[in-house]
């Protein structure tokens, strides 16, 4: 949460972290995961307070999940919906977990129909995050399936656990306005590759909902991006 907290510093943004690491810290994946639906819902009725009582309005909430996280703050968009017949602006997954969620219907994980937009950075695909394209953006970063630049390969476990982690610091890093992750090849819904003009990972990309299925490649160290203005 504060790496997160560390990327918004010096914009004029109220930030929320939720921290459910009663739960979540338990090396019971089966068990953590079988209570995300009950958190997002939490989440969900506690920010319809905040809009109901206070002056935020419901157009300038974004919600920003990590793996598990993700998947929290799809449940709350569904909440949203069904419980308030409201929908959420924007939700930005960060590697979305995939264990115990790739199979499941869009109903019980994380889903394109969850926001307005949901924009996905996926960079362990088919190991620790999600296998499947569920946001209505979706940027993998170098190819999602191998190990992340900013990683060492010392031991499996270890480089692809920090594969998973990196999207964190990716889009802690989109935060700057000068520094520009781009995608470098993009595809709509049907599979045609389309022009990338424009089509930007992060903190913007709610701007460029338009593309489907985006790449790109990071450096290694901070800022990562490969472009910087």
């Amino acid at each position: 949460m504060e790496t997160l907290k560390e990327g918004i510093r010096g914009r004029s943004i109220s930030y929320i972290g939720v921290d459910w690491s009663d739960i979540a810290i338990t090396v019971n994946y089966p068990f953590v995961a079988s209570k995300v639906r009950a958190i997002g819902y939490c989440l969900a009725d506690f920010l319809y307070f905040l809009i109901s009582e206070t002056a935020i309005r419901l157009n300038n909430l974004h919600l920003v999940g990590h793996s598990l996280g993700a998947h929290v703050s799809g449940f709350a968009g569904k909440r949203f919906q069904e419980e308030y017949d409201l929908k959420l602006y924007r939700i930005t997954c960060l590697d979305p977990a995939g264990p115990l969620f790739n199979y499941n219907k869009p109903t019980a994980r994380l889903d394109r129909t969850d926001a307005d937009v949901v924009d996905c950075i996926l960079s362990t695909r088919y190991l620790y995050g999600h296998i499947k394209l569920i946001g209505t953006a979706n940027f993998i970063v170098n190819g999602g399936t191998v190990v992340q630049p900013p990683c060492k390969w010392e031991d499996f476990r270890t480089a692809y656990f920090c594969s998973h982690v990196s999207v964190v610091k990716y889009f802690n890093s989109s935060c700057d306005d000068w520094n520009i992750f781009e995608a470098e090849s993009c595809y709509d819904r049907n599979g045609v590759e389309r022009n990338c003009n424009g089509a930007r990972m992060g903190f913007p990309a709610s701007r460029y909902p338009t593309f489907h299925e985006m790449h790109l490649e990071v450096n290694e160290d901070y800022p990562y991006a490969k472009e910087e203005w």
